[in-house]
């Protein structure tokens, strides 16, 4: 089984946040309009079928609006990426327990053959690099190599660094399996039981699956298996600040702390295995952004890019859009080819670096989520009491895996974007 949904941090600067007054959305109160409501639900169903979603569901306050099932049997279905947030609260739980200290634990704390490795900058990796993707281990863009091997722990502990721990943001699978160990060695036992026993029993999630590697190690890059209504109920759990039936199960303090962007000079829209939606304010590119990106060792004709970027500064809601337009400006000028083209090679070489196109000034946190390979995804909206689950099975037609037009890439927007429903 292949899982492709890494991130690129280049592509989602430049896809920036939905504002969602341009969206329609309308006051967070619950009153709302019974019939715009219901229109647009039935207008998200429509989607969520035409986009070949396996299930749905939809929470206000608690209170089911939405609940489809397409087809399919109603079963658990793997979450994809969608499982590293809920290894974030794992990790979350065993910090709330004292067994790790915190996010600066040194990972060597529990791979003691890091403390022997010949690279000593191994031994600087922490708990919070691993869970922020800036652990500077090296990976590759799919994940053939990590599902081709037998021990996912192993493979990862043998990766070599390619850069600082901390530096830069690449998204990584690989590193992200490493904390299904941690978290074994600092509570005891095996990740999937943990969560078992201290995520899902409590909130009365019963049936789920967690696929291990030959080895058996639960994976932490992806391979949770959930129903659409448990994973919603996580998220509800989330939204409560962790208390479930009036018991603690995660602390408000690791969840405000998972919500906030961890390096948001590297990756403003990450948090601790969470993605961020936050509306872009302003963008802008300075001659200091241009140095980083000289250090990162940055392609002589993109520099020239950047150089011709150095000042500019756009603000308001159309400002990525106006950004964009400077940037294929700047392509066209500077490298004196098709800037399409070359905006393809720009991107890709952004992301190889882990350095970000400009700066992009953000409003405050409006939802957060978790995405996955195939458009699977789990939206929380703090301002509407708002969640949301879209799940999608492996499709018979391998054709359809990459085909972006069953992704429902619009899926949080359109969260956002619902009108409240009356009680």
């Amino acid at each position: 089984m292949m899982a492709l949904d890494g991130a690129c941090i280049a592509a989602l600067l430049l896809a920036g946040a939905v504002n969602p007054q341009a969206t329609g959305r309308g006051s967070d109160d619950r009153g709302g309009d019974g019939g715009a409501a219901a229109a647009a639900h039935a207008e998200l169903v429509t989607t969520a079928r035409a986009t070949r979603s396996d299930a749905l569901v939809v929470l206000e306050d608690g209170r089911t609006v939405v609940e489809e099932y397409f087809g399919g049997p109603r079963q658990p279905i793997e979450l994809m990426s969608c499982t590293k947030s809920i290894v974030s609260l794992l990790v979350g739980i065993l910090i709330d327990d004292r067994k790790i200290a915190s996010v600066d634990a040194p990972v060597a704390t529990w791979f003691p053959e890091w403390e022997t490795d010949t690279d000593a900058r191994k031994r600087t990796i922490t708990v919070g690099h691993l869970l922020s993707h800036t652990s500077g281990l090296e990976c590759k863009p799919t994940t053939e190599e990590i599902y081709a091997s037998a021990d996912f722990v192993q493979l990862a502990l043998a990766a070599p660094l390619v850069a600082d721990p901390g530096t830069t943001f690449v998204y990584n699978n690989k590193a992200t399996n490493l904390l299904a160990r941690v978290i074994e060695r600092a509570a005891g036992m095996k990740m999937d039981d943990f969560a078992r026993e201290r995520l899902f029993a409590p909130i009365g999630i019963g049936e789920f699956g967690w696929t291990r590697d030959r080895a058996g190690n639960p994976h932490g890059m992806a391979g949770l298996q959930l129903h659409a209504t448990d994973f919603a109920a996580i998220g509800q759990l989330l939204l409560d600040g962790g208390v479930f039936a009036d018991e603690p199960i995660i602390s408000s303090a690791w969840l405000a702390a998972s919500m906030r962007p961890w390096r948001p000079e590297l990756a403003p829209n990450c948090g601790l295995l969470w993605w961020l939606d936050a509306d872009v304010v302003s963008c802008s590119f300075d001659q200091p952004l241009l140095e980083r990106w000289r250090a990162a060792g940055t392609a002589p004709w993109m520099l020239a890019v950047g150089q011709r970027l150095v000042g500019r500064s756009f603000a308001g809601k159309d400002c990525i859009e106006q950004m964009r337009g400077a940037l294929r400006e700047a392509l066209s000028a500077a490298a004196h080819a098709d800037p399409a083209s070359k905006g393809a090679a720009f991107d890709s070489e952004l992301n190889r670096l882990g350095i970000a196109p400009w700066h992009a000034e953000r409003g405050p946190v409006a939802a957060y989520r978790a995405d996955g390979f195939l458009g699977n995804a789990l939206v929380i909206v703090p301002g509407s009491r708002r969640v949301a689950v879209r799940q999608r099975r492996f499709p018979a037609n391998p054709a359809e895996l990459q085909d972006p037009r069953f992704n429902f890439g619009e899926f949080a927007a359109r969260i956002r974007a619902l009108p409240a429903t009356p009680r």
